[in-house]
């Protein structure tokens, strides 16, 4: 192998076993899965366009061809138009799963083409090819059946991706094998170029994609995404050349390899909490696809036939070839029955800690509940415990990832709003009854609104859309209304992050950027534009960060809201992985300053919330609101601390109502 096909090897390592890592930190910060396909798909369409001029250019002749034969070029034109969709599925999933996950839907493709071949074109399976397809199907089966981080959404898609790759698979295959002497790239250029066509029509018609979603991103957001085109072109090109320069067994152990790869590093990166049935539903699927392997079988069979020939009558007998394949099967059910008797006890575990943990204290009448916000005035000092105490659950059965639910009053009718899931930048308003029973699902839909936190005003809801990474924060409303908030008064080195908490005060609105040190920013509902009302200069030595919560409500002398407390982690930040875990507590700031405009008494209090949280979970409070004259606390809980798997592990999440009791 000469040194530069040492290089190209290295590269197609390197990319194959990075694409789905990179895919996942873009679709972090920037959510659109079909788009970001599209882009990948014609950047490569770009870059063989510039190679083939160039070469043109230069050399008088074409590189590739691309635009010579138009008998094949039509040939390519049906294979690309679905060619693109197992892509723009798998991107797709990977916005709800990890890429370990997504890697496991591609193993199992195997199992769907060898069906479909032999149903389709009647091939014939061989022995090796069967226990393959056999031991492919436990494995993924195992992984799961043990998979705790499951999304309906991520595996509806995940399907989809497998369903799709198998039939793009089975029907490009024959106009593949009708061009031989076509360059690789030529093939790849046009799947690519009539694949981006479907593409773009999901894009335009699932996706509110704007231009400026992609301008407003922050350069080192930005970088991930750069990152996906590059290592995508990279891919493709050294994947058709490694295919050449190395034996098909030596292929086959490379892709096994790299898929391993993949999977630690993106353990290490998207932090997951394997099971022992994940591990070996992972061992079991990827090692089982290389037995499908004529020529891997074959040398596994000679190494048993020499470990076992004093039990068989030769390397060839008939006895040898039964032994051989009743050890595998026997190992392999072992592990099995061990894997699934370890499961069972992990569920277990795992329901008996989340009954413990969201086990709340039910609301009650011989319990005494601040009914007004004026009584906080009278029982606010350290002498009298705060409680919350559990009214209801708020289950939105169609959308289990549900999560940062408001509940709110508007023209006679309750709402509440959730964000679809923790990887989404969509919010829902749903209609609900007088005993917050869902009605409707979804009334309305509000694209590019994130973790909203809610204030009326002028006769309307608003919601702040608290998205990070992105340069811009505008305030959508429920009649349709949008307001850009512009932030060149608050200086240039302003970071917007997340979590402004707004109040209303004298038909103005404000924002708490932070509750310690206390800032408020008030912001020109007319114009969008911010300025500081109040900075609070302090240094915080505590590992805790006292961060927005609810909306803040004013009484006669107080503004009062539910804070969150973030024990701080380990936070890389855009599209990182972070660690951290949350929990409320109650504070309030006198509200003679917004009517005086003396701001010398401003101060955030702060008072514990003693149950039912504690500081081993998230629980985010989101909204503080007075429905029939009952004051309600909204929050959304998950047993978990703040890492992908809680991203992803839709059905530990809990959005419920909660009333403040005292005592």
């Amino acid at each position: 192998m000469q040194g530069y096909d040492k290089i190209v090897v290295f590269c197609y390592l390197i990319s194959s076993t990075s694409l789905l890592i990179l895919n996942k930190l873009a679709l972090k910060v920037f959510n659109f899965p079909y788009t970001l396909t599209y882009i990948q798909l014609v950047s490569f369409c770009v870059v063989c366009i510039a190679i083939e001029t160039g070469t043109y250019l230069i050399f008088g002749k074409s590189k590739y061809g691309l635009f010579v034969d138009s008998a094949a070029v039509r040939s390519f034109l049906f294979p690309g138009l679905i060619w693109a969709l197992p892509l723009a599925f798998n991107m797709q999933a990977l916005s709800f799963l990890n890429p370990d996950t997504v890697l496991i839907f591609r193993v199992a493709t195997i199992f769907g083409i060898a069906v479909g071949d032999r149903v389709l074109f009647g091939k014939k399976l061989k022995l090796n090819q069967v226990l393959s397809l056999l031991f492919t199907f436990i494995g993924t089966c195992v992984y799961a059946y043990s998979n705790a981080y499951f999304s309906r959404d991520g595996v509806m898609f995940g399907f989809l991706y497998w369903l799709s790759f198998i039939v793009t698979q089975l029907l490009t295959k024959s106009v593949f094998t009708a061009n031989p002497t076509k360059d690789a790239m030529f093939k790849a250029f046009y799947v690519n170029l009539f694949g981006s066509i479907p593409v773009v029509y999901l894009g335009l018609c699932f996706e509110n994609f704007h231009i400026e979603d992609l301008l407003d991103l922050e350069m080192k957001c930005i970088m991930p995404i750069a990152l996906t085109l590059g290592v995508g072109i990279v891919l493709s090109y050294a994947a058709n050349h490694v295919r050449d320069i190395l034996a098909a067994t030596s292929f086959d152990i490379l892709g096994c390899g790299g898929k391993f790869v993949t999977i630690a590093v993106s353990s290490i990166i998207f932090p997951v909490q394997y099971s022992i049935g994940m591990q070996v539903g992972i061992f079991i699927s990827i090692c089982s696809s290389l037995l499908y392997s004529e020529l891997l079988f074959s040398h596994f069979f000679q190494f048993s036939f020499r470990l076992l020939g004093k039990f068989t009558h030769g390397p060839h007998s008939k006895f040898g070839h039964r032994f051989a394949v009743a050890v595998l099967l026997f190992i392999f059910i072992i592990m099995y029955g061990v894997t699934n008797s370890v499961l069972l006890r992990y569920r277990d575990e795992l329901m008996e800690k989340k009954s413990t943990i969201h086990n709340s204290p039910k609301c009650s009448d011989t319990v005494k509940y601040i009914s007004k916000l004026s009584m906080f005035d009278d029982k606010w000092n350290r002498s009298h415990a705060f409680n919350l105490c559990l009214h209801k659950y708020i289950i939105f059965k169609e959308y289990r990832s549900a999560y940062f639910m408001n509940v709110f009053d508007f023209q006679g009718k309750t709402y509440a709003s959730y964000r679809t899931s923790l990887t989404s930048w969509k919010t829902n308003v749903a209609l609900l009854d007088k005993s917050f029973n869902v009605v409707e699902p979804m009334v309305k839909e509000i694209k590019r609104l994130e973790d909203a936190r809610f204030f009326v005003f002028r006769d309307d809801v608003w919601f702040v859309d608290n998205r990070c990474c992105s340069k811009t924060r505008v305030l959508l409303s429920l009649k349709g209304r949008k307001i850009l908030l512009r932030t060149h008064n608050l200086g240039a080195n302003f970071f917007q992050g997340k979590n402004w908490s707004p109040f209303v005060v004298n038909n103005k609105v404000y924002f708490i950027y932070s509750l310690v040190p206390l800032q408020i920013i008030s912001v020109n509902m007319n114009s969008g534009a911010l300025k500081w009302y109040f900075r609070q200069s302090m240094i915080n030595f505590s590992d805790e960060k006292i961060r927005g919560g609810t909306n803040g409500v004013p009484t006669n002398n107080y503004i009062y809201g539910v804070g969150r407390i973030s024990i701080r982690g380990n936070h890389s930040g855009c599209g990182g992985t972070w660690d951290a875990l949350h929990f409320p507590k109650l504070w309030r700031i006198p509200l003679a300053s917004f009517v005086t405009k003396d701001k010398s008494t401003l101060e955030t209090e702060i008072l514990e919330v003693n149950l039912p949280f504690n500081r081993e979970s998230v629980n985010d409070p989101t909204g503080l609101v007075i429905i029939d004259e009952v004051l309600y606390v909204t929050m959304s809980s998950c047993e978990c601390s703040c890492t992908s798997p809680f991203a992803n592990s839709n059905q530990s999440q809990i959005n419920a109502l909660y009333r403040i009791s005292v005592s």
